[in-house]
């Protein structure tokens, strides 16, 4: 009679065991931003209330400096302040709207900026918003813009000589120029980690892609070995019921050993096939038992001849 059936190879046990699992998730991951391309404005990420909160109250503070400083200075008129004050509470209304129609708004603040002093840190915030978009042909209108309302705002507070409108024109473009440059180099952080999110999530799918592949290589070299295995049951059961039906000279023990046999390898057989095919449907390699596939009997008993 045949010998016991092989066991499964140790490899497919654990291969089984050690299956990578399915692709890893984005788990608490923010959206990636697009990058621009081409003449297309860069998207900005969403802000946080956070982000929102203190760029309005570093407008306000800004502002708030900028009017007391002049009050303080040229001493305007009621009517004057309170409309400097009113500007610049209009100015930071507008300022939450900069990411909807950003060259509008950075124009609507600039040109309340030519009256209000109250306006300058709104001013700031929504130029630097601008120049994150890197696109020069909105930021120099805005530029020169701001020069412009700075100019007119001089005059209008206070008659000056041409030499203290030049101090002025000077320190003007002394912060003007940085502001740009600051949303210029915030613009182009940004891009830079979109692009570069982006690559890592393409290669985080190119490697999820990877390790399906492989699982499902892996299950089908384990479905391979386990129908070897399958196979040898199956043919030690028609061996011995081939045997049991030959034989009519046995003895009731010996029937019963050797029906026992047969019983024992069907059932291994099914168990085994169950298995094959869990291997074959599941995402991931399934066995019916924590240990995988069951062992088989230690020895097969002989029919007696």
């Amino acid at each position: 009679m045949p010998a016991p059936a092989p066991p499964v190879p140790a490899s497919a046990s654990a291969a089984a065991r050690q299956t990578p699992s399915s692709a890893p998730a984005n788990h608490g991951v923010p959206r990636t931003p697009k990058a621009s391309s081409g003449d297309e404005p860069f998207v900005s990420p969403p802000l946080t209330l956070w982000g929102k909160t203190w760029r309005m109250l570093l407008a306000f503070t800004v502002g708030f400096v900028a009017f007391g400083a002049v009050l303080s200075e040229s001493a305007p008129s009621d009517a004057a302040a309170a409309l400097d004050l009113l500007a610049g509470l209009v100015a930071l209304g507008l300022l939450p709207f900069r990411r909807r129609a950003p060259l509008l708004v950075a124009c609507l603040i600039t040109v309340l900026a030519s009256v209000s002093s109250f306006s300058i840190g709104a001013l700031v915030i929504a130029t630097v918003s601008l120049a994150t978009r890197r696109r020069w042909r909105e930021v120099l209108p805005v530029a020169v813009l701001w020069f412009l309302s700075t100019m007119v705002f001089e005059v209008v507070t206070e008659p000056a000589d041409p030499l203290e409108l030049w101090v002025v024109a000077l320190f003007t473009l002394a912060v003007l120029v940085p502001t740009v440059l600051a949303g210029f180099s915030i613009g182009g952080r940004r891009e830079l980690f979109a692009v570069l999110q982006a690559r890592a999530e393409t290669a985080e799918r190119e490697q999820s892609a990877r390790v399906a592949q492989a699982r499902t290589a892996e299950r089908a070299a384990i479905a391979r070995e386990m129908h070897d295995v399958l196979a040898h049951r199956i043919s030690l059961v028609a061996m011995h019921s081939g045997a049991l039906a030959y034989r009519n000279d046995l003895t009731a023990d010996e029937t019963t050993e050797v029906a026992t046999v047969i019983r024992d390898n069907a059932h291994l057989a099914l168990t085994e096939l169950r298995e094959v095919l869990g291997v074959l449907r599941a995402p991931e390699v399934r066995w019916s038992t924590a240990t995988g596939p069951a062992a088989p009997p230690a020895s097969t008993p002989r029919v007696a001849r």
